[in-house]
Formats: C-alpha cells, structure tokens, sequence
C-alpha cells in the first residue's frame, strides 16, 4: 500500500490531461487535423525515451529519483506549453510533458508490483486508487472549470497543482531513494546473464507477442473514446459536460479495477484480455449507434470493462508472460508500445478523419477494428491448434 498515495496523485494529473488536452490544443487555434499530429507527437514522446530509460531504472534501480524527475517535468514543462501559442513551441513542450507523464506509469506499475511480491493479482485493488481520483479530479474540474469560460491559460494551475501533491507523495514514500527494496521482489539478476540489454526481445514466447497484438489493435479502436471524446462532446453534442463524462468511465472502472484480481484468478489474463478487446469495439459503436449524450454515457460506462478490467489484465498479462529478468520491459512494451504507439497512429490518422469525414465515420471505422481484431486473433489460435 506504500505506493497508493503516489498512485492517487498521479492520476489526478492523468485526469486533467485526458479530459482537457485535444481541447486545450483546439482553444488556441489549432484544427482537428493539427490537434490530431499534436497528439501524435505528444504520444512518440512518450513512446522513444521511456522505452529506452525504463529497463535502465530498473537495472540501475533508481526508481524513487526517477519518479521525482517526472514529477519536476509536469510542475515546469506546462508553464511555456500554455503561455507560448506556438505550433513548434507546443510540440517541443508535449515532448518534454510526454517524458514525465508517460514515463511514471509502468515505472510506479514496477514498483507497485514488487512491493506486492506473490500477490500480484491485487495491483487492481491499489490501481483503484488512482481511478477514484481520476473521478474526484474530473467533478473538481466540471464544477470549478469551464475552458471557454475560464479561459486555457487558467489550465496551468489545474496540471500544477496535482504535479506538485504528486511530488511530494514520491517523497512521502518510505525509503523512496532506496531501490533496493523495489527490486528484492524482483527476480534476481543470474551469474550466466551479468550485463542483460536494456532492449533485448529475446526469451518472449510467441503468446506474448499474440496478446500483445491484440491489446495493440483494442487500444487503437478505442482512440476515438480516449483522445478524441472531449471534442466530440463539445463539437458535436454541443454540451459543457467533458469532465464529467470522464468522471462516469472512471467511476464506471473503479469496482471492476478493485475485484479485477477475482476475474483474472478465475479465467486468467488472456480471457479477459479477448472479452475486453471485444467490448472495446462495442463501446466505440455506441457512439454512432446512439449519437446523442445517452450513447455517450453508455459508452463512458463501459470503461468498466475496457479499462477497468482490460488494464489490470493486461498488466498481470505482461508479467506473467515476460522472461524473469525483463519485467519493466515487458511493462513498458504494454504501456509504450501496445498503448503508445496505437494511439500515436490512432490521434494522426483520427484527426484527419475527423476534418474530412466527421465524427460519425470517425467511431464507426475505429470500432470495427478491435472486433476485427478479436476475429483473428480466435481464428489463428485455432489454427494453430491444429
């Protein structure tokens, strides 16, 4: 439970940023189209430096001063991203951002892990933590904020102020800067293998890469609800409530995200990894089969499944899975990759459709994806069987 506080925290941050970044980018002049590459950069960011510096934390175990530099990036970087209305400047800002926002996630993932030792399957129970904040922080924000209203540079203090309460829960951890203690529940580094590499994919059964695939391909589905909904509520249903659509998905996911460990004990990851990837494609659909604010509160509610049970499985799926000596490296490769990398192609290209086609293409073609995905990904695993 040492790291709930640090988790609570960090997801306040997350709160702000998914429900206000696409409309932020579009408050200062910038097209769907524009907003959509923002997004992208922001997301290979995110991508290219965590993937390279996780396996590095974890060899070095510097893991409580790395989480510390995260938390310095989010209280400084926000400062010239909202005061500097630059297309270039905005970009570099993002990727700076991106560094510390991305990074902490399948760092602090890690070290939660680790601290739960042979008790893996409860990381939902404190990951639960950050989605109630995310709720919290979400109805802060529709009763105290208002973008048009308030205005984007108010914005700011809303990334600072969570930025610095997460720095100082880093810091309230006890022997934070001791890393010794989050690696003793990892598994220990052999005499045959002294110097592994930091990105070596060798040891990962194919298994892995099969789940992984298809997280990939529900994750880029889902872009439409995770990057794209804020304007659509905005633009297209004409509605203030943004933040509290986003605090319905989280509330949504915080019991299934708490008892995750009772379905994942039962039917285990991968199960629940293919029924997830199945509802992602349905939640996207509702959006075009109800174009209104009920299909957009049916979708938000079934973040249930595809992030409050799809998250900790595919967590549990990417340490179970892994080799040994490459558990951040499997973390991040979920985080960055299967989640990253989806989104980054998911934003470039979900901008575009969006200025040309609008936003009922935009979810109808999204959604197909992730049930396209379920379909042969099955088809294959029973071929091979064969």
């Amino acid at each position: 439970m040492q790291m709930t506080g640090v988790i609570f925290t960090l997801f306040t941050i997350y709160a702000v940023i998914n429900s206000h970044l696409s409309l932020m980018l579009r408050s200062m002049g910038y097209s769907a189209t524009v907003v959509g590459i923002l997004m992208s950069v922001f997301e290979i960011a995110g991508v290219i430096v965590p993937l390279v510096v996780c396996p590095l934390v974890e060899k070095k175990k510097w893991f409580g001063p790395f989480l510390v530099i995260t938390a310095i990036i989010m209280i400084v970087i926000p400062i010239p991203l909202l005061k500097v209305w630059n297309p270039v400047i905005t970009a570099l800002c993002l990727c700076f951002f991106a560094v510390g926002y991305k990074a902490s996630v399948p760092v602090s993932d890690t070290m939660t892990n680790a601290l739960l030792g042979e008790h893996q399957e409860k990381y939902g129970m404190i990951r639960a933590s950050g989605s109630f904040s995310f709720v919290v922080m979400n109805l802060i924000m529709q009763a105290f904020y208002n973008i048009e209203r308030d205005g984007v540079e108010t914005l700011l203090w809303w990334i600072i102020a969570p930025a610095v309460a997460y720095g100082v829960t880093i810091l309230a951890v006890p022997r934070i800067f001791h890393g010794e203690q989050f690696a003793a529940a990892l598994p220990a580094e052999t005499e045959a293998e002294p110097h592994q590499k930091t990105f070596d994919l060798s040891g990962f059964p194919p298994a892995y890469w099969a789940g992984l695939a298809l997280i990939f391909f529900a994750f880029f589905g889902l872009t439409p609800a995770n990057r794209f909904l804020s304007m659509y509520i905005k633009e297209e249903l004409h509605s203030n409530t943004t933040s509290l659509m986003w605090a319905i998905s989280a509330a949504a996911e915080v019991p299934f995200m708490f008892f995750s460990y009772k379905f994942l004990k039962r039917f285990g990851a991968l199960k629940v990894i293919i029924f997830c990837a199945f509802i992602s494609g349905v939640r996207v659909l509702c959006y075009v089969a109800m174009p209104n604010m009920a299909g957009c509160v049916l979708g938000q509610l079934l973040n249930a499944f595809t992030y409050g049970l799809f998250h900790p499985a595919a967590v549990l799926f990417a340490s179970e899975y892994a080799p040994a000596d490459k558990k951040v490296l499997s973390m991040s490769l979920y985080s960055i990759f299967a989640v990253g990398i989806a989104s980054i192609l998911g934003n470039a290209v979900g901008g575009v459709v969006i200025d040309h086609s609008g936003y009922q293409t935009l979810f109808f073609s999204f959604g197909l994806i992730p049930l396209a995905a379920v379909a042969v990904y099955l088809a294959t695993r029973r071929l091979l069987k064969h």
